[in-house]
C-alpha cells in the first residue's frame, strides 16, 4: 500500500485516562490459541503492548488500526526439538502422553494462527512478532491467558519470558501528535550521508533545535528517532524503549519496528 509521507509524528505516552491501548496486560480481539508462539520452545510471547496506530503510519490499509507486540527470548530458551517445524505446520514429532496438550496447541497455532501476524528474529536470534488489529479487534476484550496446561511439563526456561509470567496489569496508553518535529516524513539519517533531510539530534542544527531534549527515549511513531548505535529504517516506523511493556533490549536499548517492511531492530 502506497501512502503518502506523514507530516506529523506521534507520541505514545503512559496516561491513566488514556484509550490508545496499554502496555502489559493482554492482546484484545485474539482467541487464546492464536497467541504467537516461540519457535525455539513453543511457549506462548510475551505480550509487550497493544497500541493504536495513527492513520498516516496504518501501512497495511486503513482499517487497520491497532497493532499488538510481543517478544520471546529465543536466544536464550532451551529449544524443545520439533517445535519450530510443527508450527511451521509439520507433523508433531513422538511424545509422551503427558505432552499431548503442548503438541496439539502447537499444532492448533500452526493451523490457525491470526492471519496478520508476522514473526520476525532480530540480529541475535531473539524472537518478535506483531499482530495488526482491525477496529473491532482493538475494542475487544482481552484474550484469555493460554491454558498452562499447554506448557511443554520439562520446560524449566527460568530466564526465559512468557506469556504466564510476563502478565501484568495493564498501564492505558495515549497517542499525541508531536509539536514541531522536523524530521516527520524523513528516513533516519542520524549523520546526514544520505540526502534524505533528516535532522541528526546530535547534529549542530539537532543541538539548536533542542531534539535530545525534547524526543530522546520517547516511545513514539515517525520522526527523530533514538538510535544509540543507528540504524536502518524508513519513516513509517514505531520506536520504542524498554518502559513500554519490559522487552528484553539488553538493558537500555531502543527499538524500531518498519511498518512499511515489516522489519524489526534494535541497537544499545
Amino acid at each position: 500500500m502506497d501512502l503518502p509521507l506523514p507530516r506529523t509524528a506521534y507520541d505514545i505516552d503512559f496516561d491513566d485516562e488514556g484509550r490508545d491501548g496499554h502496555a502489559f496486560g493482554r492482546p484484545p480481539g485474539l482467541r487464546p490459541e492464536q497467541w504467537p508462539r516461540g519457535r525455539v520452545n513453543g511457549l506462548p510471547m510475551a505480550h509487550l503492548f497493544t497500541v493504536r496506530v495513527p492513520a498516516p503510519y496504518r501501512c497495511a490499509g486503513e482499517d487497520l488500526a491497532g497493532l499488538s507486540v510481543f517478544q520471546a527470548d529465543d536466544h536464550v530458551a532451551d529449544e524443545v526439538e520439533g517445535a519450530a517445524d510443527t508450527i511451521a505446520g509439520g507433523a508433531p514429532p513422538a511424545h509422551e502422553p503427558e505432552a499431548a496438550a503442548f503438541w496439539s496447541a502447537l499444532a492448533a497455532y500452526a493451523k490457525d494462527g491470526h492471519p496478520r501476524e508476522r514473526y520476525r528474529e532480530d540480529e541475535i536470534g531473539g524472537g518478535w512478532a506483531w499482530i495488526r488489529l482491525t477496529e473491532a479487534e482493538l475494542a475487544a476484550p482481552a484474550c484469555p491467558l493460554p491454558d498452562p496446561a499447554t506448557k511443554e511439563p520439562d520446560q524449566t526456561d527460568d530466564d526465559c519470558v512468557d506469556a504466564w509470567r510476563h502478565d501484568r496489569p495493564p498501564r492505558p496508553l495515549r497517542v499525541r501528535a508531536r509539536t514541531d518535529d522536523p524530521n516527520a516524513g524523513k528516513r533516519y539519517d542520524e549523520w546526514g550521508t544520505s540526502g534524505s533531510g533528516y535532522v541528526g539530534m546530535h547534529s549542530a542544527e539537532g543541538e539548536r533545535l533542542g531534539l535530545r531534549d525534547r524526543f530522546f527515549d520517547r516511545c513514539h511513531f515517525g520522526g527523530t528517532a533514538t538510535a544509540p548505535n543507528g540504524g536502518d529504517f524508513g519513516p513509517f516506523f514505531l520506536g520504542f524503549g524498554e518502559t513500554l511493556g519490559d522487552p528484553n533490549l539488553a538493558g537500555g536499548g531502543f527499538a524500531h519496528l518498519d511498518l512499511a517492511a515489516d522489519e524489526i531492530d534494535w541497537s544499545q
